[in-house]
């Protein structure tokens, strides 16, 4: 492969190629590195609920908007990181204290129109300035025990426990009225989890897709609720792609499209990383993008978890493309040329 080719133009044919972001990513070298590599960012942080809704009814867009606005100036597509999780979540939303201040779930009509009016106040907002939005994130259990039960493998969340195992598809129903009342909008609604190598969660997390869709459909004309199924894929050396290959090949059977989410894959720890583990690091992200490829049709977006090791969630185990120097580490030759790994 040519030297430092761009990602996304190595890719341009396949998928789109993303990126995680915070404001510091969006200026100098760093954001010249994002717009060279990426068509596509989401933001790690600054659309999650705690950051658009701190409280009831306060919709707080200033900081994403500018973020947004920006993303969109320098060229690039933005994905919507996230409209229902657990975490980075407030409180209001779906608990209340009770007369011994004990925190306790809110009752499910005033859980389910907080839900409602979060969803559809922020798609509304920022209207089809995003091409996809996570609607649910990480509603699964890890590895249930009878993934046949999807509703029984569910998360006992906040959302759960106020509104009910239905959550999931009350959000998605919410999130598609608005794009009903917008026919212009072209924006995919996704399902967002982790660990979905993981056979029996996969499995769940297939169940309740295809249950979701399955009714849905029946009763509008064939259309799909859920469009798409994001496979984070925050990895490790060890994780085995033949896992991957068959999650990833029972989502796309649903008739969804997939998208890798949050691609990142440890190596090495307390931020070294040995030459004979960054080769082993190259070699399983190559092995990841051969597949990408291989089902490239079906793949809208593959998104890295953060653009260097430094600035990542898991920097002590030195998960990214480019080292702290923002220099490209054999994992970037990995993935811009797979074959030859």
């Amino acid at each position: 492969g040519s030297h430092m080719a761009p990602l996304k133009d190595v890719y341009k044919n396949d998928f789109l190629i993303g990126n995680a972001i915070s404001a510091e990513d969006l200026e100098g070298t760093r954001l010249e590195l994002l717009k060279m590599h990426h068509d596509v960012v989401t933001a790690g942080n600054a659309m999650k609920p705690d950051a658009l809704q701190p409280t009831k009814g306060n919709f707080t867009f200033t900081a994403a908007d500018a973020m947004i606005d920006k993303v969109l100036a320098e060229g690039m597509k933005m994905h919507g990181h996230v409209l229902v999780w657990h975490q980075q979540s407030p409180a209001w939303l779906n608990t209340k204290k009770d007369d011994n201040n004990n925190t306790v779930p809110l009752g499910r009509d005033e859980a389910l129109d907080n839900l409602r009016t979060h969803i559809q106040t922020v798609m509304k907002h920022f209207g089809n300035k995003v091409i996809s939005w996570d609607v649910v994130n990480e509603a699964m259990n890890d590895n249930p025990s009878n993934p046949a039960d999807y509703k029984a493998s569910l998360r006992q969340t906040p959302w759960y426990q106020a509104i009910g195992s239905d959550y999931v598809e009350q959000a998605f129903l919410a999130a598609r009225e608005v794009l009903d009342e917008n026919p212009s909008w072209n924006i995919k609604l996704y399902y967002n989890d982790y660990n979905e190598d993981n056979q029996n969660k996969a499995t769940a997390i297939y169940n309740m897709v295809k249950d979701i869709n399955d009714r849905y459909a029946a009763a509008h004309n064939g259309k799909l609720l859920i469009d798409g199924v994001g496979m984070q894929g925050h990895y490790n050396i060890n994780t085995n792609p033949d896992n991957v290959k068959l999650s990833l090949e029972k989502f796309i059977s649903l008739g969804v499209e997939v998208s890798v989410s949050e691609l990142d894959v440890t190596a090495g720890n307390n931020y070294t990383l040995p030459e004979n583990l960054a080769v082993g690091q190259a070699y399983l992200y190559a092995q990841l993008f051969k597949l990408y490829k291989e089902h490239a049709d079906h793949i809208a977006r593959v998104t890295f978890w953060g653009m260097d090791d430094n600035t990542s969630w898991r920097a002590e185990n030195n998960p990214l493309l480019f080292d702290k120097n923002l220099q490209a580490k054999p994992a970037y030759y990995g993935v811009i040329d797979p074959a030859e790994q």
